[in-house]
């Protein structure tokens, strides 16, 4: 939710939260209308550090630990956690957890 504020491109930014529940699993999705990520950086946004454009490198801006830290909460849990360019603009968070 930080980053979707802290990266907007627009006066007011929108984010949809959504779960769902199905056979054993929970699906927790965070899409965002900001500016999205190129496609190759989707995969390297929960390393650390990362952060996929030059103009986000700014410290004050975070430390670009947030999502390495969701990624390594989320696999202690048995769980995974990835992001896809959201249809029509803007970037999805999905994080995947067993029900129990």
């Amino acid at each position: 939710m930080d980053n979707s504020l802290k990266y907007k491109n627009k006066p007011v930014g929108h984010l949809e939260i959504t779960m769902q529940a199905s056979g054993g699993v929970c699906t927790l999705t965070l899409t965002d209308d900001g500016p999205g990520v190129p496609e190759e950086a989707c995969g390297k946004l929960f390393d650390v550090f990362y952060r996929s454009d030059p103009a986000r490198r700014n410290p004050a801006g975070g430390s670009g630990l947030g999502l390495a830290i969701a990624a390594t909460a989320a696999a202690r849990m048995s769980g995974s956690i990835r992001a896809q360019n959201a249809q029509g603009g803007g970037l999805s968070i999905i994080i995947t957890l067993p029900e129990e």
